[in-house]
């Protein structure tokens, strides 16, 4: 053999060892989810490459919901429904077949770990349970109802909190969800089994579904309704949670209403959340005319894998008894969350004859 030839078979023998064994590399955000499906993964392979037509996808046998090639060598993948345990995972097209990874079905819900990533939080600032009424100034009587309509033909996982059952006994829902969820085309009135008062319920949509679920709340003073039809509240999407510093803007303090400030940490992981309130005129923002520290306390998880039904808050009920000094007008309020955590905040100005609620926000 010449040198020449003995180059070239180095050459070719290099390439054959170098070349990548076709593999699926990862499964993120973890291979693990809701026997319901619905569940966005994100796939990516080593050693080929997709072009040209879609790959398939199927979880022990069951066709994956949906399917979309990222790039060429990642896909992002919508879990079916399927029975609990693990199964194979195939993703399969022209030329190849890989299966070297496996999904846990682990039942309803959300389980410990990394799957918490599939799920969004919705934060619901005012809630009073059911049909129960609940007190304010002046003997008014409040209520409050939420609503979620699903434009999926699939059923969405919504829940409130840790669904308690599945951490005490996996099995023990034989298959069935212990909380609500969200059918297709379905209109629902949220049962809700605990009044946090001012605290907001954190309720966990997944991901899968964030763009077909929506949410409508509404709260109305019972006592006046021929006066009051009531107010619609926002409900908040994750994308709007803040970490820096974040204004509410045109805020009324005077005496002919009662404006109240609730601040949201939605994390719920500090130690000891607070907020900086700063509060400066409309025409003057540089200059403060008043500074608060609030703590925000409230329900936190009992441990890092469990997820939390209430959000750490704080209130202040009269914007303008808490700040006497204020001369009647329209006010800036920035709110600056502690330690990057992650918050949101509003005010309610209640009228003090007609109590009809205006809802100012950050958006």
């Amino acid at each position: 053999m010449t040198p020449r030839s003995l180059v070239l078979a180095s050459t070719l023998v290099f390439s054959i060892a170098a070349a990548a064994v076709p593999t699926v590399v990862s499964v993120e955000p973890a291979a693990r989810g809701t026997v319901g499906g619905g569940d966005v993964i994100t796939i990516h392979v080593t050693g080929v490459t997709f072009a040209g037509e879609l790959p398939k996808v199927d979880f022990g046998g069951v066709a994956a919901r949906r399917v979309e090639v990222v790039d060429s060598t990642t896909l992002r993948v919508t879990t079916p429904a399927h029975e609990q345990g693990v199964v194979p995972i195939h993703v399969t097209s022209a030329g190849f077949d890989l299966s070297n990874r496996e999904f846990t079905f682990a039942g309803w819900g959300s389980s410990p770990g990394p799957v918490h990533e599939q799920y969004e939080r919705i934060l619901v600032p005012i809630a009073i349970p059911g049909l129960v009424t609940a007190p304010g100034a002046f003997d008014t009587r409040w209520q409050s109802t939420l609503f979620a309509a699903n434009a999926s033909p699939y059923r969405a996982e919504l829940f409130n909190g840790e669904p308690l059952c599945l951490l005490l006994c996996p099995t023990c829902c034989n298959g069935r969800s212990p909380y609500p969820g969200i059918n297709g085309q379905t209109y629902i009135d949220l049962p809700m089994a605990d009044s946090p008062g001012n605290g907001g319920f954190l309720f966990y949509l997944q991901k899968g579904f964030s763009a077909d679920v929506s949410f409508a709340a509404h709260v109305r003073d019972v006592s006046h309704s021929a006066e009051n039809a009531g107010t619609e509240v926002p409900v908040v999407r994750e994308n709007r949670f803040h970490s820096a510093p974040f204004d509410i803007l045109n805020v009324p303090v005077d005496a002919l209403s009662r404006a109240a400030l609730r601040v949201y940490d939605v994390d719920t992981t500090a130690i000891a959340p607070a907020a900086t309130i700063n509060i400066s005129s409309m025409s003057d923002p540089k200059t403060i005319l008043a500074t608060v520290r609030l703590e925000l306390t409230g329900s936190r998880p009992r441990s890092a894998d469990q997820l939390p039904s209430l959000a750490n808050y704080a209130v202040i009920g009269d914007l303008k008894a808490a700040f006497p000094q204020l001369p009647d007008g329209r006010y800036r309020l920035t709110v600056t969350m502690e330690n990057g955590v992650r918050g949101w905040a509003f005010v309610s100005s209640t009228n003090n004859r007609t109590q009809l609620i205006t809802t100012y926000t950050g958006e």
